[in-house]
């Protein structure tokens, strides 16, 4: 499942209440590991963390804040993925899933393993050996027929 992570939330129309326990239930789950991966691949800190999280919150709430009024229904229905029996531990487990995608995401494209968030262009030469195994550029760039580079 793909998410959205550009929520936009009327916030005259939000409970705030529900939303801070949210908030609280998603930074629990995720904040430290997410802090984490971030610091350990210089991508951001632990105040980029609480960037994620709060947009998962936003996200979490848009999705599922009118079905978590209701929960006994909801409780009941096939869309409780997790069979959670309260609505914090079904915004746990939402969470852990929203971790573990992001995750793989950023770890299979090597851009935003390497640069993250980051807005200044850069480029990356893998050298194996003596020639050029790989280029990758957060700017297009075109190269002049060179077939290889060979470096002594």
């Amino acid at each position: 499942m793909k998410y959205n992570t550009h929520n936009h939330i009327n916030i005259s129309h939000v409970d705030t209440d529900r939303m801070n326990v949210t908030v609280a239930c998603i930074a629990d789950t995720v904040l430290r590991p997410l802090s984490e991966f971030g610091t350990s691949r210089d991508l951001f800190g632990y105040a980029g963390a609480l960037e994620i999280v709060a947009e998962w919150a936003k996200e979490f709430y848009t999705l599922y804040h009118a079905k978590m009024e209701d929960w006994d229904s909801f409780e009941e229905t096939d869309e409780n993925i997790y069979n959670a029996i309260s609505w914090d531990e079904f915004a746990t487990y939402w969470a852990s899933d929203r971790l573990k995608i992001y995750l793989s995401e950023s770890g299979s494209d090597p851009l935003k393993q390497f640069f993250g968030c980051s807005r200044f262009p850069k480029i990356i030469i893998v050298i194996k050996g003596s020639t050029v195994a790989a280029v990758y550029s957060t700017t297009p760039f075109q190269h002049s027929g060179i077939r290889s580079l060979e470096f002594t």
